[in-house]
């Protein structure tokens, strides 16, 4: 079995690349009532996160806030931060709230382009008492899907996860929070992982394989070059494991910084690939 502690050596010399695809991607916006041309002023809070499927055309979002009662939603674009623009799209509520929508293909560059925005209306304020940009925090990269490297012993798993486990599922890791340094509060949620195992959150400066990673164990290995530790978790009994800000100190990045990000976790031992552990997906992101 392979030790956490050799992963730093390994691919340190890897070339720096851009990952082979980009169909998923994270966002993040904290929603306040000081944002936009006419803030309203509000003390409530909340925030936004989506997953943005560029190749299904779908946006998965998540919006919760402090407000008590809502009288309508929405996301609207384009538009930079300090415009209004139409509303692209009726969110349900009340709050928390998750869902999927399906958007124009066309609207599709301008909304990588972070010219959205999400609107929370009430009746005190109904030109939208909380608002936030939508921002973009994370691409994923070498799923298990087969869009990278293949998976070493025919274990391919979904998009947007890793090689399948001895559970029949691929390690997923996603973003929570900005990519602003100043507020460091990126934080890292790891599903899907082998129940109740150690976990390694760890980021590098490069990618080996090309951009497409290399089979290691029984997944992938995405990460390479100067890769720093940034924590072992123990995975709950669903198979879920955080990693929660501030981070930028233990993973030495700062503004301008582009790095990547995967977990490495103890699997069976009598899994197919042998080895005993396994990899998530990688997450590409650059801080500000």
């Amino acid at each position: 079995m392979i030790s956490m502690r050799l992963l730093p050596a390994l691919f340190a010399a890897a070339a720096l690349s851009i990952p082979a695809s980009a169909d998923l991607l994270h966002f993040h916006g904290n929603l306040d009532g000081v944002q936009g041309p006419n803030p309203s002023g509000s003390t409530h809070t909340g925030t936004m996160s989506w997953l943005m499927d560029t190749n299904a055309d779908t946006i998965l979002y998540t919006v919760d806030s402090t407000l008590p009662a809502l009288s309508n939603a929405h996301i609207h674009g384009p538009a930079n931060e300090n415009q209004n623009g139409p509303a692209m799209h009726a969110m349900s509520f009340p709050l928390p709230t998750t869902f999927t929508f399906f958007y124009d293909n066309g609207d599709e560059n301008f909304i990588i382009a972070e010219q959205t925005y999400t609107n929370l209306h009430t009746q005190a304020f109904p030109g939208g008492e909380l608002r936030c940009q939508n921002l973009l925090t994370a691409t994923v990269y070498c799923s298990g899907d087969g869009s990278a490297a293949a998976c070493p012993c025919n274990n391919a798993g979904p998009e947007g996860a890793g090689c399948l486990n001895t559970s029949g599922v691929g390690a997923k890791l996603a973003p929570f929070g900005s990519t602003s340094v100043a507020t460091d509060d990126m934080s890292f949620h790891a599903t899907q992982l082998s129940p109740n195992a150690p976990a390694l959150l760890f980021n590098g400066l490069n990618i080996p394989g090309g951009g497409n990673g290399n089979p290691f164990g029984g997944g992938l290995l995405c990460v390479g070059g100067a890769i720093k530790r940034i924590g072992v978790k123990f995975a709950d009994a669903s198979g879920s494991a955080s990693w929660n800000g501030p981070l930028s100190t233990i993973g030495v990045w700062g503004a301008g910084d582009r790095r990547f990000f995967q977990v490495w976790y103890r699997d069976a031992a009598n899994q197919p690939c042998g080895g005993g552990f396994n990899f998530s997906n990688g997450l590409d992101i650059t801080f500000n």
